[in-house]
């Protein structure tokens, strides 16, 4: 199966690494305060786990929602040789040239009515002033052709209100659309303290669907391929 942990060394929260003062930020282009490279911190911290733990190298993933879904784009990009398959939730790739040394399998998930980060890219009414997101089809598009998948692909409906299109190439890639979907995670809890504010913000979408699952079985069933890196795909 695949190997989960928490660290110390990561806010999950909002893409935030320690110390306090450094942190990611991606608005048109994905940078860091401080010029702390946030990759070098992944890749030191996949290591140590390596060390630490009996983890299967061939089943390393990344998963993050908004903001910390950029991130993960961002290390598809520049981890593949590490990262068997990734997870985005409500986020949008800003990596500007992409080009990994291995297929890296995709999964996104995203609100149609997203208004922070706009399904079709741009602003939303809840859109941060400094940022303007490029379209979600438009990351599809790019790790389609990196992972040399067939187009249209195969539409998957497993719900009421949820729309999926998987594509399969030497590395899977998957959009999952929830109707009326807004920024959030889907079928997750709404904060202990915010409960009352959070279901006005983030009324649920749809019953039935956990982004979660959704997420674990596609980790499950995608492992890093074992074949030699090439020098660009």
């Amino acid at each position: 199966m695949a190997e989960m942990f928490r660290s110390p060394m990561i806010d999950s929260s909002d893409g935030t690494s320690v110390p306090r003062d450094m942190s990611y930020r991606c608005m048109t282009t994905c940078q860091t305060q401080r010029q702390f490279s946030g990759i070098v911190l992944w890749h030191a911290l996949i290591d140590e786990m390596r060390q630490r733990y009996e983890i299967d190298p061939a089943r390393v993933y990344a998963a993050g929602m908004s903001i910390g879904g950029s991130l993960v784009y961002q290390l598809a990009c520049s981890l593949s040789d590490q990262l068997a398959a990734v997870a985005v939730v409500a986020g949008a790739m800003t990596v500007e040239n992409c080009n990994p040394t291995r297929p890296v399998s995709v999964l996104h998930i995203h609100g149609t009515a997203d208004q922070r980060v706009p399904l079709k890219g741009g602003r939303g009414r809840r859109t941060a002033l400094q940022n303007s997101w490029p379209p979600v089809e438009q990351a599809i598009d790019r790790w389609c052709e990196i992972n040399r998948c067939g187009k249209p692909g195969q539409v998957i409906r497993l719900v009421a209100g949820l729309t999926g299109r998987r594509y399969t190439g030497v590395a899977d890639v998957e959009l999952w659309l929830v109707q009326g979907g807004r920024h959030n995670w889907p079928g997750g809890a709404a904060p202990p303290t915010k409960r009352r504010w959070w279901s006005r913000r983030h009324p649920p979408a749809l019953k039935g669907f956990s982004a979660s699952e959704k997420v674990w079985d596609f980790f499950a069933a995608h492992e890093r391929r074992r074949e030699e890196p090439r020098s660009q795909i």
